[in-house]
């Protein structure tokens, strides 16, 4: 087991009650996300025209379940992240830079629906998981594990 999302309690718990809000929303939600990833980022659309958008846009709201489900047990959620980098390695390729237009887009989406609920707490909680995330994702494909 290591270190992958040790965080304060409270942010923990800021990040799930964060998600939670917007699980209850979540086709809208994964929808709107991808819509604003395009919207600032045309240059990613080419990657997805070959891609039915209704179904990545459950793939997504699949992945962000089990992830935030997962946030208290890595010996699931590492494994899962490595499965999960691959998978996006074998279908795209993605660079670090697409890692951070996602990680823009999905804080500016998480904002648009939360509004005020969006809080300091959880914006950091949800900034540091990123960054953990991607960089298990990421360090998977490096090693191609």
């Amino acid at each position: 087991m290591s270190d992958l999302l040790q965080m304060d309690a409270t942010k923990l718990k800021a990040l799930e009650q964060s998600f939670y809000l917007v699980e209850e929303r979540g086709e809208e939600f994964t929808a709107a996300f991808y819509g604003r990833f395009f919207n600032i980022y045309p240059e990613v659309r080419v990657t997805f025209s070959n891609t039915n958008l209704p179904d990545q846009h459950r793939k997504l709201l699949k992945a962000l379940k089990t992830i935030v489900g997962s946030l208290r047990n890595p010996d699931v959620l590492e494994p899962y992240l490595g499965q999960l980098g691959n998978q996006h390695k074998d279908a795209y390729v993605v660079a670090d830079t697409d890692f951070q237009m996602f990680k823009r887009a999905l804080m500016d989406t998480f904002e648009e629906f939360l509004g005020d609920d969006f809080s300091d707490e959880a914006r950091e909680a949800w900034s540091e998981a990123y960054d953990k995330i991607s960089g298990v994702m990421k360090g998977s494909v490096e090693s191609g594990q």
